[in-house]
């Protein structure tokens, strides 16, 4: 993810991946909850706004989430 221009992922060891987005992170949980992928935005409070969770799934779960971020930034 840190390849992606404007996402700015933080270090986990968990079964989560955190990200901040250079803009509004209303537009990529509207994107991506459009394509049935489930996420948590955190774009109104007040500590990490502008940032999205999501739980890391399958191999395949995993491609479409990915592809999905990319396509919101192009």
């Amino acid at each position: 993810m840190k390849d992606i221009d404007g996402i700015r992922p933080f270090p986990s060891r968990a079964n989560l991946i955190f990200f901040s987005c250079a803009f509004d992170s209303d537009r990529i949980y509207k994107q991506l909850t459009v394509k049935g992928i489930v996420v948590k935005n955190y774009n109104n409070h007040p500590l990490m706004s502008n940032c999205i969770r999501v739980t890391v799934g399958n191999s395949e779960e995993n491609t479409a989430f990915f592809n999905g971020v990319k396509k919101c930034y192009l």
